[in-house]
């Protein structure tokens, strides 16, 4: 694996880079969180972190945990959706590190628990969408230490999106 050399580039630059460029995004996509994803699977791609298949994968993925925290789906039936992409992704060949880490990011979005009746409950645990946008834009910024680097980004981006999320209930 080859590591980008990044002489020069310190964490206030990329804090600076970060937020011009969420602050775009925002802008472009009119505060739609769901375009917004859609927006950055679309950047991975075109750094080639992400292949089409895995861009539809997780396209779906991001669509069934925003129908899910907008009461338009069931967090059970969008749970076990975003758990079988997942699934797909770990047994095909080839998948990027990137891909593995958004999808697992979008699974831990979900809380499994036994109701009192014994029955298998499954909660969304935020409707704010913060951490597969984080894990995403994590991703894209730790990119440029490579594929391995995003994945890395993708991962602390994902923590500290459901952070936000928690914080913002």
């Amino acid at each position: 694996m080859e590591l980008v050399p990044m002489i020069g580039v310190g964490v206030s630059d990329l804090q600076h880079a970060a937020l011009a460029e969420v602050e775009r995004i925002i802008k472009e996509t009119k505060g739609d969180a769901l375009a917004q994803m859609k927006l950055l699977l679309g950047m991975l791609r075109e750094r080639n972190l992400i292949n089409d298949k895995e861009v539809t994968a997780l396209s779906q993925a991001a669509t069934a945990g925003h129908e899910a925290g907008a009461g338009k789906k069931s967090p059970q039936a969008a749970y076990f959706e975003v758990r079988k992409l997942h699934n797909k992704l770990l047994a095909s060949p080839g998948t990027s590190p990137v891909a593995l880490t958004l999808a697992s990011s979008a699974v831990g979005s979900y809380s499994i628990t036994q109701g009192s009746d014994g029955e298998t409950v499954v909660i969304k645990k935020s409707s704010g969408g913060w951490e597969g946008r984080g894990a995403a834009a994590g991703a894209i910024i730790g990119s440029i230490w490579g594929p391995l680097g995003g994945a890395v980004g993708g991962a602390v981006g994902g923590l500290v999106g459901h952070v936000v999320d928690e914080c913002t209930k």
